[in-house]
């Protein structure tokens, strides 16, 4: 029961299961053994932000090693 100043304003009750469905987004579209595959490491990275992260430290770096580097960075972005 969820209530709100003593006032009962939703009751949770069991859903019935329904009947078994089978998964697809769209009509006519097939889902693949390889769609229960894991993702390959890259992907992951790429889905948890580990390659951005991967691709600032690699920038700091260069920066580091390099002072002119942020320049060109700045030209070619400029460029692009």
């Amino acid at each position: 029961m969820v209530t709100r100043a003593n006032d009962d304003s939703a009751a949770l009750r069991m859903q019935q299961p329904s009947e078994k469905r089978e998964l697809g987004f769209l009509p006519g579209v097939d889902t693949t053994e390889s769609f229960f595959e894991p993702l390959p490491e890259s992907e992951l990275a790429a889905w948890e932000g580990d390659s951005l992260t991967a691709e600032i430290d690699a920038a700091i770096a260069l920066i580091r090693a390099d002072p002119d580097a942020a320049a060109r960075m700045d030209r070619e972005r400029a460029e692009w």
